[in-house]
């Protein structure tokens, strides 16, 4: 949250590599990064400031969302998951109550699952909803001396 970037790049540049530059300045590891809108800076880009508001205005413009998942930077565009695996949440597999239609996307509450993580795909069957979405956010949470251990989750 604290870190800062400065750096002029040269003509031509990209805005792919300019995002990845930036990326590499949070000092995490490089996740999933892909999807960034093909963009040519044809007489080079200065960027300075905090890094994590030069994400927030790069991967706007890439028309790309960003996040950081147990240490890694995710890039993917909004409707694309980090990998092909779709976890199926239905009653049978931990689905707590029914999903609940938000205006962008639902949220749902299940047992825990530790493979959900933002930017991963989960396939719903339930009553009310049906479909396969994208995770955006998980809250995990549990005891290690009772009580239930469960993730509140919000996929688009």
């Amino acid at each position: 949250q604290e870190k800062t970037f400065d750096k002029t790049f040269e003509k031509g540049v990209t805005l792919e590599k300019a995002l990845k530059e930036v990326v590499s300045s949070l000092g995490l590891a490089k996740g999933a990064i892909k999807g960034i809108k093909d963009k040519t800076y044809k007489s080079g880009l200065t960027l300075s400031g905090g890094a994590k508001q030069l994400l927030d205005v790069l991967t706007k413009e890439g028309d790309v969302e960003w996040n950081v998942q147990d240490g890694e930077v995710q890039v993917l565009p909004p409707k694309e998951a980090i990998s092909n695996e779709v976890i199926l949440i239905q009653p049978e597999t931990g689905l707590i109550n029914s999903p609940i239609k938000r205006e962008v996307g639902i949220e749902f509450s299940c047992l825990l699952i530790p493979r959900l993580r933002p930017g991963r795909r989960v396939k719903i069957k339930s009553n009310n909803v049906n479909g396969i979405y994208r995770i955006r956010k998980v809250i995990f949470s549990g005891d290690t001396i009772e009580g239930e251990w469960n993730a509140k989750v919000e996929a688009i």
